[in-house]
C-alpha cells in the first residue's frame, strides 16, 4: 500500500544531481584523462610545434588530480607541479617524454586500493563548499539545506562506493539528522514537515530508498520524500 501525504512537498533542485548527470565532472575517471593525455602527446611526437598550448592543456586536465594528491601527500604534489611547470618551453621531444613520465606517476595511483573513492570524496567536498545556499553538514557524505518547511537532503557523489557503503553512510546521516531535528538548536531544524531528496539513484533503486523509509514520488521516480513524523519514528 503506497503511503501518500495530503500534499506532495516541493522539491529543491539538488546541486549534486546536476553534478551526477553532468557530461564533465571536476575530476573524471582515470581512464578518460589518461587516454586524452596520451592522444595529445602522440600528436606532438610527429610535429615540430611550440609546446606552449599543449602544455597548458595537459596542465589543465592533470591539475585536479594533483590538487587531490596534495590533500594526502603534499610533498609529492609539489614535486609533480614543479616538474610539469618546467616543461612549458621545452622541445617537443623533451616535452613528450617528460610529460609521459609525469602522467605515469599520476596514473599509477589508479591501482592503489580505494584511491578512486578518496578522489571522488574529496572532489565532492570541494563541490559542497562551493554551493552558495545555506546548508548544514550531517556527515562526510551528506548535508541538508532549508527550503520553506522542507529540508533537502544532499548526498555527495558515491559512484565508487558499494551499495552497502551507501546504506551505512545514509544510516549515519539519518541518525545525525534525527538528532538535530529533535534538538532544534537552530532555525534550520524548526517547524520542518518533510525531508526531500532528488537523485538518479532513487529511480535506479527505489526499493532501497523505500526500505530506508522514503516514499517515492509517483510523478517523478528520481524524487523521494519522508514526512518528519515518520522520520522521527524510525528506530536507530
Amino acid at each position: 500500500m503506497n503511503e501518500q501525504p495530503d500534499q506532495i512537498p516541493n522539491y529543491h533542485p539538488s546541486p549534486e544531481y546536476a553534478f551526477e548527470t553532468a557530461p564533465s565532472k571536476t575530476v573524471r575517471h582515470f581512464t578518460d584523462v589518461k587516454k586524452e593525455a596520451a592522444e595529445i602527446l602522440q600528436s606532438y611526437k610527429t610535429e615540430d610545434n611550440p609546446v606552449t598550448h599543449a602544455h597548458a592543456y595537459i596542465d589543465s586536465i592533470l591539475t585536479p588530480y594533483i590538487d587531490l594528491i596534495e590533500t594526502y601527500d603534499a610533498n609529492h604534489s609539489v614535486h609533480i607541479r614543479k616538474d610539469l611547470a618546467s616543461l612549458a618551453h621545452e622541445s617537443p621531444i623533451k616535452f613528450v617524454s617528460s610529460t609521459e613520465k609525469i602522467c605515469a606517476e599520476i596514473f599509477e595511483k589508479e591501482h592503489e586500493p580505494h584511491l578512486d573513492v578518496k578522489f571522488e570524496h574529496v572532489t565532492g567536498k570541494i563541490f559542497y563548499s562551493e554551493q552558495p545556499e545555506p546548508k548544514d553538514e550531517l556527515t562526510d557524505y551528506f548535508y541538508v539545506s532549508r527550503h520553506g518547511q522542507s529540508l533537502a537532503l544532499h548526498m555527495l557523489p558515491m559512484e565508487k562506493s558499494t551499495d552497502k557503503q551507501k546504506r551505512i553512510a545514509y544510516m549515519k546521516a539519518r541518525q545525525a539528522l534525527i538528532a538535530k531535528i529533535k534538538q532544534a538548536s537552530t532555525d534550520m531544524y524548526t517547524d520542518i514537515l518533510y525531508v526531500t531528496a532528488i537523485s538518479w539513484m532513487i529511480a535506479k533503486n527505489p526499493t532501497l530508498f523505500q526500505m530506508l523509509g522514503f516514499i517515492i514520488d509517483p510523478q517523478k521516480t528520481d524524487r523521494a520524500y519522508i514526512p518528519i513524523a515518520k522520520l522521527l519514528d524510525i528506530k536507530p
